[in-house]
């Protein structure tokens, strides 16, 4: 597998970061039987409403989440 395993009940899958697809969890299995080769983000989008002047939508892809982003910090982004 690409990136590193996680385990967790019966599933198990592979988690890794690409510059092309952003976040993916690759070989996903529920009790060893495979549920998903790959998922992976396409994009993301936040729309925030106001008056017709300042209605602003916001629209990101993989690659800049993939590209920009930071380390998680263990016991502030994700369980220790």
């Amino acid at each position: 597998g690409n990136g590193r395993l996680i385990e967790w009940g019966e599933w198990s899958f592979f988690a890794t970061m690409r510059p092309s697809t952003g976040l993916a969890a690759m070989d996903l299995r529920f009790r060893g039987e495979r549920v998903a080769y790959e998922l992976s983000l396409a994009e993301a989008a936040a729309l925030y409403s106001g008056t017709a002047n300042d209605q602003v939508f916001y629209l990101d892809s993989a690659y800049s989440m993939s590209q920009l982003g930071g380390d998680l910090k263990p016991g502030l982004d994700c369980p220790v």
